[in-house]
């Protein structure tokens, strides 16, 4: 859309709010940027710090690049990277049902970060493909080559460890790996297993656990800054503990958490959509680097196509023209659409399937040119709460990347112009009501201020996509040749 002088000063103004809101978040007396000094402290996400590098690369590409390298140097030895990173200021207990203990990956003289035994969706691939392309030649070809290992493992560990050769998806330990800690899928089914499935002393005595946990929330959690009625529920927190107790019973192994009949596992289409974009992004970087020491082998390119190809095979159902997760063990799929159902956007999928989720899109009694976290119309959106009904800055970032990777240019700028223009853009909320508009969760959330500041970037009429980052739907077809099917 035409940029008047009238918008031009509204996004201006966005513009200095969002990136007072970055700054006022990096950690005192770092360079390391949290999603949010008051509820979380001095711990890093995934894709909280993949949004926020993204946008702080406009004002500061080495410090966006060094927050990287930063939450890098927590990869595990498997080649996993954790959904949460700590600085050193979250107390050992407050990470022991995430992080688990220190000593079951640490050996003398290892002087990793703690990070968390789960991942999250791998945008920071992404991020760092797009934080490399505003720095100046010689530090963007130190800075890929730095972390093109890194995440050649990552990407590695989950098509290798992580995938089910029967369909060539990748199959999730626990509803944070997500991102959406309670979207209605996971939470369905971990209700179902780790709650309804239990004996009724059980279910009993996990009420009262709830109570409890509801209790230590409110006195030393994220009760103290946010009315609980807005965030998982108490039973949603359990559940999630108890799943992680037992997948630290099997050390996080997937072969172990199937042999475990309680524990739930997904084939989550947000994240598998997410990978396919983000080999993308190291398909990319290994061009860029151009050198025999920093390519990926035959082998990672054919499990990358597959991969991308089970999404739209395995994971689209045709009788709704909408895309799913699928329960793992019955590898039947789960019949239940959210936001996530809309980012194979950011792949290389049929045109009727684009023509689809950009329906559902703007559709009035589905998503309503925005982004809440569940449709409208579904029986499971609860709006105002978490991601069972709110709108999230993450899932805005991938959908407007999502309609510039399909081409369809004014859309994504109608869509950005839209969500910029909303009441509660100053609070810079954690969240916000999808219908009422009002900001939810703690405010001023670095992440929700970096989705801003790139969408501005990109409302501005010198913007060029193929420089910023944003990346065509991936083609490993110029690598990678499919055998012929006989």
């Amino acid at each position: 859309m035409e940029q008047t002088d009238q918008h031009a000063q509204l996004y201006a103004d966005i513009e200095e709010r969002s990136m007072a809101v970055l700054r006022a978040n990096i950690l005192p007396g770092t360079d390391l940027m949290v999603p949010h000094l008051e509820l979380f402290g001095g711990s890093m996400f995934l894709w909280d710090l993949a949004v926020q590098a993204r946008a702080m690369a406009y004002e500061d590409p080495q410090l966006a690049a060094g927050n990287i390298v930063h939450f890098t140097s927590g990869q595990r030895k498997s080649g996993q990277i954790g959904n949460e990173l700590s600085t050193g200021r979250v107390k050992p207990i407050a990470q022991q049902m995430v992080f688990g203990p220190a000593e079951d990956s640490r050996e003398p003289g290892d002087h990793r970060p703690p990070t968390s035994h789960i991942t999250q969706p791998p945008t920071i691939v992404n991020a760092a493909y797009e934080v490399g392309q505003h720095l100046p030649e010689d530090e963007r070809q130190q800075f890929y080559r730095h972390v093109f290992p890194k995440f050649k493992r990552y990407l590695s560990f989950l098509l290798n460890e992580r995938t089910d050769p029967n369909d060539n998806l990748v199959i999730l330990l626990h509803p944070y790996e997500s991102g959406m800690d309670d979207t209605p899928p996971w939470r369905e089914k971990m209700h179902q297993a780790w709650h309804h499935d239990m004996p009724v002393s059980r279910q009993v005595a996990q009420n009262l656990a709830s109570a409890v946990v509801g209790e230590g929330r409110r006195r030393f959690t994220d009760g103290r800054y946010v009315p609980l009625e807005q965030r998982a529920s108490n039973l949603d927190i359990l559940t999630s503990y108890l799943q992680t107790r037992a997948l630290s019973k099997c050390k996080y192994d997937l072969e172990c958490a199937q042999r475990d009949p309680r524990i739930v596992l997904i084939k989550d289409i947000g994240f598998n959509a997410v990978l396919a974009s983000a080999s993308t992004a190291l398909e990319s970087m290994a061009t860029q680097i151009d050198d025999p020491d920093y390519v990926i082998d035959g082998d990672m390119q054919m499990r990358m196509y597959l991969q991308q190809q089970a999404v739209i095979e395995e994971l689209w159902d045709k009788s709704t023209m909408t895309y799913y997760s699928k329960d793992a063990r019955t590898n039947e799929l789960i019949p239940i659409q959210t936001v996530a159902s809309l980012f194979p956007l950011l792949n290389k999928i049929p045109e009727n399937h684009v023509a689809a989720i950009l329906t559902d899109l703007r559709a009035p009694g589905k998503f309503n040119g925005g982004y809440t976290s569940v449709p409208f119309n579904s029986k499971y959106f609860r709006p105002g709460v978490y991601w069972g009904g709110s709108k999230w800055a993450f899932a805005a970032d991938l959908l407007e990347q999502g309609q510039v990777v399909q081409g369809r240019h004014k859309l994504a700028a109608a869509f950005r112009h839209q969500d910029l223009t909303r009441p509660a853009e100053p609070f810079k909320a954690e969240y916000e009501h999808p219908i009422t508009g009002e900001p939810l969760g703690g405010l001023g959330f670095a992440p929700m201020a970096a989705k801003d500041r790139i969408f501005v970037e990109h409302q501005k009429p010198t913007h060029n996509p193929n420089v910023s980052g944003i990346l065509p739907a991936w083609s490993p077809q110029r690598f990678y040749k499919p055998p012929k099917r006989s």
